[in-house]
């Protein structure tokens, strides 16, 4: 073995970091803001192959290579799916795309559980993935691992000590925060993650320092707040959320908002597709590299960011994007799967004291609530599949200890 594969988990997120900023540093003829974000995870994904063959290669090695009854289940599927897809002879090169997003929760299950990979040293190099989400952040790249920057703002916030070498990292923390909140989701998952490190945690942050949260920050973000108005008026989540309360009748549950009507939009032609297929495609879905015809969306960022609006692969809505492409078969697994990964967050969350997972999980949390209207940010999030299976694996270790 060339490297240990902890070491190569390292390495391989600090590349996946640094290929994100290829479409940023240079001009590839893409100006939209979404396209350079697509382009990014192409690279990403390129960069990736090689990792993925050593875990590929490293999981058959193992001695313990039985792969439990979930993953079996879910690897049937996806050779139905497959076959599905061939038989509505999707674009080949959307097919294996989506095949490879598919397979990413088996090749992290791989790595977690078949391999010497150590949670441990996991949290030793956390703090470094921290700095480089953040610095991506800093430098305006959209979507480092669809808001991984968020943990850099809480670890400032609530763990970091009062010294000097923390005041010279608060300095960007204004900067930081600007460019993290890139929509009004970001802004939600921020205040979800402080509303837990308030009310919730009694282990990592002390009850004076929360005290201190609440009294002096809080004026200083007050004072911010006034005088860096212009700037915070200009971030994304500014924008997207007071434009989506202008356009919001909360009484009969309207939203006449560009984004919230393309998603209901969305919604309507998958349920109207699903209405008019067969009972064998609305068990199995239109199979990978499915699209669907959203011709008539009044989405700027939808419309610049595809060419032919009649194929647009993306849908939104967990919910509705499963039921697409994978059908009733698909909408129950992932179902069972976000409840099983919610149980063990909540456990993990409960017997953790370790900052690196505790905030790990938070991050899962925030997707798993992200991906219900932003199904892509989870499924092509590796930051998000390699953290759903240390929880797993914690969760694991915490059902052994109190059996044992």
């Amino acid at each position: 073995m060339l490297l240990k594969v902890n070491k190569a988990v390292f390495y391989f997120i600090v590349l996946c970091f640094i290929a994100m900023l290829a479409p940023y540093l240079w001009d590839f003829g893409f100006r939209d803001l979404f396209l350079r974000d697509y382009l990014a995870k192409r690279i990403m994904t390129i960069v990736s192959l090689p990792f993925f063959i050593l875990v590929f290669l490293l999981g058959l090695k193992s001695p313990a290579i039985k792969v439990n009854k979930n993953i079996t289940a879910y690897l049937l599927v996806f050779v139905l799916v497959f076959i599905n897809s061939l038989l509505y002879r999707n674009s080949i090169s959307s097919i294996v795309l989506d095949c490879f997003v598919a397979l990413l929760p088996v090749f992290f299950y791989l790595l977690v559980y078949k391999t010497e990979f150590d949670t441990k040293d996991y949290s030793t190099y956390f703090s470094t993935f921290l700095v480089i989400a953040c610095t991506l952040s800093l430098l305006n790249v959209k979507l480092q691992f669809s808001y991984f920057s968020m943990l850099g703002i809480i670890y400032l916030m609530f763990l970091t000590k009062f010294n000097l070498k923390s005041f010279a990292l608060l300095l960007f923390f204004p900067l930081l925060v600007v460019n993290t909140l890139i929509g009004k989701s970001s802004l939600i998952m921020l205040f979800f993650i402080i509303f837990y490190f308030f009310i919730f945690d009694k282990k990592l942050v002390s009850k004076k320092k929360k005290i201190f949260l609440l009294l002096i920050p809080s004026v200083l973000i007050v004072v911010g707040s006034v005088v860096f108005w212009d700037s915070i008026k200009r971030t994304g989540a500014y924008k997207n959320t007071t434009y989506f309360l202008r356009h919001a009748d909360f009484e009969k549950l309207e939203f006449s908002d560009m984004s919230t009507g393309h998603r209901i939009y969305e919604a309507q032609r998958v349920f109207e597709d699903f209405k008019n297929s067969n009972i064998y495609s609305n068990l199995l879905g239109n199979g990978f590299g499915a699209t669907i015809d959203l011709s008539e969306t009044n989405d700027v960022a939808v419309t610049n960011s595809n060419s032919d609006l009649s194929k647009v692969r993306h849908i939104h809505i967990g919910l509705f994007a499963v039921l697409h492409r994978f059908g009733l078969i698909g909408v129950s697994i992932y179902l069972i799967f976000i409840t099983k990964l919610f149980r063990s967050c909540m456990k993990v969350l409960k017997n953790s004291n370790d900052f690196a997972i505790v905030l790990s999980v938070l991050y899962v949390m925030v997707i798993l609530f992200d991906s219900f209207i932003s199904f892509p940010h989870m499924m092509s999030n590796f930051m998000f599949w390699l953290i759903a299976f240390i929880v797993f694996y914690e969760n694991d270790k915490i059902n052994y200890k109190y059996t044992s």
